[in-house]
């Protein structure tokens, strides 16, 4: 399908530190691993997997501005970084990088917080980031398995 082009991914790359581009890696491997063990496009989670902390290391202050400048607002008691990332992320992948999947966006969109009725792509990031092999908290086995 051609989501995104080679030159846009090499610019993302770039965008991440060494260490949060090591996490990426990790959920685009387990990304693609559970897209084709469920039946989903592994395209789509390579975008979404890519995509989804783009925007981790704004300030939360930058994050409100950019959600308020796309009509999207949050309640302030969740402007936090952990919370705003991933709509953010969203915001970036259809500005900067003509994402317009739904699938992709919401992916990208929800992948911390999740929501009731979530599809197949946006589980996929959910889970994929939640349990790569670079998370060591507490019970991830349980998620892993």
């Amino acid at each position: 399908m051609g989501y995104i082009s080679e030159e846009a991914k090499q610019e993302i790359i770039k965008r991440y530190s060494p260490q949060r581009y090591e996490h990426v890696k990790n959920v685009i491997e387990l990304a693609i691993h559970l897209a084709e063990r469920h039946s989903a496009d592994g395209e789509k989670a390579y975008v979404a997997a890519l995509l989804h902390d783009i925007a981790k290391d704004m300030e939360v202050k930058d994050m409100v501005k950019m959600l308020e400048s796309a009509d999207i607002f949050i309640d302030k008691e969740y402007h936090t970084a952990n919370i705003l990332h991933g709509p953010c992320a969203a915001v970036i992948a259809y500005e900067d990088y003509d994402i317009d999947d739904e699938e992709i966006l919401y992916a990208i969109y929800y992948h911390t917080f999740g929501r009731a009725g979530m599809g197949k792509m946006e589980k996929v990031i959910f889970i994929a980031d939640a349990a790569e092999k670079g998370r060591t908290y507490k019970n991830v086995g349980k998620i892993r398995k």
